[in-house]
C-alpha cells in the first residue's frame, strides 16, 4: 500500500528537511534522516504538522540513541575483525567505561601500508623478474597457476617467491623478527 501524501506529512517533512538545511551536528542530522524516514511510514495517522513532527523526532531520537549503544555493546562483546577496527575506551562525565570502534584509517596507517609495500617491492626485485609480478598477483589474490603463467615461471617457483615475500611481511611487522 502506497503512503498517501497528504498536506499533514508534505508540511513535517519540509519543515525536516528545513531544520536539516540549518543544522552543523551530525547526529542531530542523522536523528533528523531517520525522522524524514519515520515520517513517510504507512503506520503513522498524523492529526497534526506539531504532532507528527514530535512524534517522528522523538522515535528517531531513540532509534539512533539505541543502534550508538548497541554498536558500543557489539564492541565490548566481539572480537575485531581486522586491523583498521580499533576498540577504545574511556570513563564519559559520569564515570561510567564506554567501549567504541573506529573504523576509518589514519595518514599513518597509511604510511605505514606504503612503506611496507617499498619494501616487499624491493624484496621482489631481489628475487628476480619475475618476482615484482609475482608480489602483485599474490595482492590481487591471483592463484599460484594463474601468477604461473602469466610470469612464465613455474608454480613451485611462484610458490617459493611467495613464501619469501610472506615472510618477509612477518618479519617487518612482528617486532624482535628482525631490526630494520
Amino acid at each position: 500500500m502506497a503512503v498517501q501524501f497528504d498536506d499533514i506529512r508534505v508540511k513535517t517533512m519540509l519543515s525536516l528537511y528545513a531544520s536539516m538545511a540549518q543544522e552543523r551536528n551530525s547526529e542531530r542530522l542523522e536523528i533528523l534522516e531517520t525522522a524524514l524516514d519515520f515520517t513517510l511510514s504507512e503506520q503513522r495517522q498524523p492529526r497534526s504538522v506539531a504532532q507528527l513532527r514530535r512524534d517522528v523526532v522523538r522515535n528517531a531520537r531513540y532509534t539512533v540513541n539505541r543502534t550508538a549503544q548497541s554498536r558500543r555493546q557489539a564492541a565490548e562483546n566481539r572480537p575485531l575483525p581486522d586491523a583498521l577496527h580499533r576498540r577504545f575506551t574511556w570513563r564519559n562525565d559520569t564515570g561510567d567505561v564506554v567501549v567504541d570502534i573506529q573504523t576509518q584509517v589514519t595518514p599513518f596507517d597509511g604510511v605505514i601500508a606504503q612503506d611496507t609495500l617499498q619494501a616487499l617491492h624491493r624484496c621482489a626485485c631481489d628475487i628476480g623478474a619475475h618476482g615484482p609480478i609475482c608480489l602483485q598477483a599474490l595482492i590481487a589474490g591471483a592463484t599460484t597457476a594463474e601468477t604461473a603463467k602469466a610470469t612464465g615461471v613455474s608454480v613451485s617457483t611462484v610458490e617459493r617467491c611467495w613464501r619469501l615475500l610472506r615472510a618477509e611481511t612477518l618479519a617487518m611487522t612482528t617486532p624482535g623478527v628482525r631490526d630494520y
